[in-house]
């Protein structure tokens, strides 16, 4: 029986519950097919018999604070002041939303660019607020003149930006990153930034707002993609020290604190910099190795690959002949057991999108390449392409 798309809530549980159901390849959730470090899984282990099983502090244990703190180069009173540590990046960015939507007496605003992953959009239409849909440049640019206009005239509160973005991975650039945070100084706007993929990048590395810590700038961090550990669920964010008081009342009777043990297995796992710093270019280079295999595979079958500076994933317009992307992926599940993400989950204008994760193994790349050629009835086999 053919699912009705219309019928479908997010399609990135909907699909990947189709694989845990039926099995297949999973490119529709944003899983890391590669392991964590070993020497992150001997710091866990050695947390299964201490003490720490009971409720961390509400803002996390200190010395994971002032480890955070080091990495986004805040000075030491950050980690007290500043800093704290939330059930995964998805807990921050509520916390961040229900605190500025509270202060708020009308109707509240949130506006992203399209196209726009799914908290984004959601949040705002489960909770009765405005979401404001903005669009990039041609070229992938940003307007700044108009989007200040934009913003003045629409009353947007909140402005998210992922850096690298899901689906798409854009970039942001220290330019752009100054330019946004300066619309908190010339209109009413507060800026989320979202950096769960901030050590993810191919070329060009990610940029933190500078200074971190200002009036109206939030950052969401997380522990899940860097580190390949995704079901710890262990993120934080950054506030100025007024506005963490307030957002810490929230965390209270929400997150309250994340996992104990894990916090612990983090704090002495990134003791060792230099082996942090390893891996993670190990893992940065084998996500760009697959993302490049994947864009190549799918541009030679006739997908046209929008490029991508970070993150995990392939943002492609279907092959001519192919209109509508939610039957694309069930007629591709139903066919191949490969599952991806319509387009029209991150916006109706992206219905002639596609996404896949290309973070996984090469030969789980290559299996999804053939999949893929099958479906569209290729008449050669995507090779592997560097």
């Amino acid at each position: 029986m053919q699912e009705n798309p219309k019928m479908i809530g997010s399609w990135i549980s909907f699909m990947s519950n189709k694989v845990n159901v039926a099995g297949g390849i999973n490119l529709a959730q944003g899983l890391p097919g590669f392991n964590p470090p070993d020497k992150l899984l001997d710091a866990l282990a050695k947390e299964a018999r201490s003490n720490h099983h009971q409720y961390a502090p509400t803002k996390g244990i200190p010395g994971l604070l002032t480890r955070i703190a080091d990495y986004m180069q805040l000075p030491l009173s950050a980690a007290t002041e500043n800093i704290l540590i939330t059930c995964g990046a998805t807990e921050a960015i509520h916390l961040i939303y229900q605190h500025l939507a509270r202060k708020k007496r009308d109707l509240f605003t949130v506006a992203a660019f399209g196209p726009t992953y799914e908290s984004y959009v959601n949040l705002p239409a489960l909770l009765g607020h405005q979401f404001v849909a903005l669009s990039w440049q041609p070229d992938g640019s940003v307007d700044f003149t108009s989007l200040k206009t934009e913003i003045l005239n629409q009353n947007i509160d909140l402005l998210i930006i992922g850096s690298p973005g899901n689906p798409w991975g854009r970039v942001l650039s220290k330019h752009d990153t100054e330019q946004f945070c300066e619309l908190t100084r010339t209109t009413n706007v507060s800026i989320l930034f979202d950096m769960v993929y901030s050590e993810l990048w191919y070329n060009q590395p990610t940029v933190f707002p500078q200074p971190v810590i200002q009036d109206n700038v939030y950052v969401v961090g997380s522990f899940s993609k860097f580190l390949s550990v995704t079901g710890w669920r262990v993120g934080w964010l950054t506030a100025t020290a007024t506005e963490m008081k307030e957002i810490c009342l929230l965390h209270d009777f929400s997150g309250l604190s994340a996992p104990h043990p894990l916090q612990m297995a983090l704090y002495n796992y990134m003791e060792d910099h230099k082996g942090v710093l390893a891996f993670v270019e190990e893992l940065r280079q084998s996500i760009k190795s697959s993302y490049i295999i994947l864009a190549n595979a799918v541009t030679a079958l006739g997908f046209h690959v929008i490029p991508s500076g970070g993150g995990y994933f392939v943002w492609a317009e279907l092959p001519e002949g192919f209109s509508d992307s939610g039957q694309f992926v069930l007629d591709l599940f139903e066919k191949e057991k490969l599952a991806a993400v319509p387009g029209i989950h991150f916006g109706i204008q992206f219905n002639r999108m596609i996404r896949f994760n290309a973070a996984r193994p090469v030969e789980d790349i290559m299996a999804a390449a053939e999949c893929l050629s099958r479906f569209l009835g290729g008449q050669r086999t995507p090779q592997q392409l560097s």
